[in-house]
């Protein structure tokens, strides 16, 4: 079965969440960021649609699939506009030296390459749970009211 209906359905959620989410940034300040609660409700919302129009919870490879999908998508779109910063950046001429000075420092790089580890073990359970606990509820509840 394609899945390709839900890659689009989870980018384009997780688009409209984090525009929503930037939209309401301006009126309360969140001083943290909240990109994994948007990318945890496209991922609530994909797998709601998913159980909605097959009537069934995605089974073990399709799971697999959903979530590695809208890992690649959450994460992939957040290096690029990291990425899209720093030339922005650097076109406008500002100093990058920080740059420079994080990329040669060893402890630095350690320290956030477990902080990223950690950060994507829990969006990675976060994802996984969207689309088997909470998908398989639902499911659940559609086949009692049938």
């Amino acid at each position: 079965m394609s899945l390709k209906k839900y890659y689009w359905a989870y980018f384009g959620l997780y688009l409209l969440f984090n525009v929503i989410l930037f939209a309401v940034s301006f009126f309360i300040d969140f001083g943290s960021s909240l990109s994994f609660l948007t990318a945890f409700i496209a991922a609530i919302s994909t797998g709601q649609l998913f159980v909605k129009d097959q009537l069934r919870a995605p089974n073990l490879a399709e799971k697999k699939r959903l979530v590695w999908a809208s890992l690649a998508i959450s994460w992939g779109s957040s290096l690029v506009l990291t990425i899209i910063a720093l030339l922005f950046m650097a076109w406008a001429g500002e100093n990058m030296a920080f740059l420079n000075q994080i990329l040669h420092s060893g402890v630095f790089m350690l320290m956030m390459l477990a902080i990223l580890s950690v950060l994507f073990l829990l969006s990675y359970a976060m994802t996984r749970w969207a689309y088997g606990g909470m998908a398989n509820r639902l499911a659940l509840k559609i086949r009692k009211n049938q």
